[in-house]
């Protein structure tokens, strides 16, 4: 199981700080940061549960804060990487099966419920347009496959982005 890119093993011994659904709300997560940065203790665990994307207005800058959170903590005496955890929430597996919508069934349909739930604000952070993907969801697969692109390469622009998603696992368990 230690091998298994779904779970992420964090380390014994300390307390773990879980952060909860952020859903795009930069300022509220810098807020927390600086109520939890005094508080942290080496040895002591940090899990984000999931949903850090989608809903709020500030989608790209909850990734800047997380990421900039994740630099102090690991730049604290005797924390390891492995003492950080992401986990994939709704919003973050809604975002991902979106750059993969050319492959939908019925990708207006689907696009809309995505919609629905929120990703239009992920779409936003990333210089997408909506009405862009309703667009292309009409003019078939390429189209679509050219929009989600675009929207991929935004993302790639932006310094650990990717990496962050690439680190999200499904659930988290301290080793002992």
């Amino acid at each position: 199981m230690a091998s298994d890119p779904k779970f992420a093993i964090l380390r014994p011994g300390g307390r773990c700080w879980a952060v909860a659904a952020i859903h795009g709300e930069a300022a509220r997560l810098g807020a927390l940061h600086g109520q939890l940065a005094p508080r942290i203790r080496p040895g002591d665990n940090l899990i984000y549960l999931g949903n850090m994307l989608g809903l709020g207005g500030a989608v790209a800058e909850t990734v800047e804060e997380v990421l900039r959170f994740r630099r102090a903590f690991m730049a604290r005496p005797g924390v390891f990487r492995d003492d950080v955890a992401y986990l994939r929430g709704s919003q973050e597996e809604i975002w991902h099966k979106l750059l993969q919508i050319q492959f939908a069934t019925n990708p207006g349909e689907v696009l809309t419920w995505m919609m629905d739930q929120g990703v239009g604000a992920t779409v936003a952070a990333y210089g997408g347009d909506p009405k862009d993907g309703f667009d292309a969801t009409k003019r078939g697969a390429v189209a679509l496959t050219d929009w989600t692109g675009k929207l991929r390469q935004a993302m790639s622009a932006r310094d650990g982005h990717n990496a962050l998603m690439s680190a999200l696992r499904r659930a988290a368990y301290v080793a002992d």
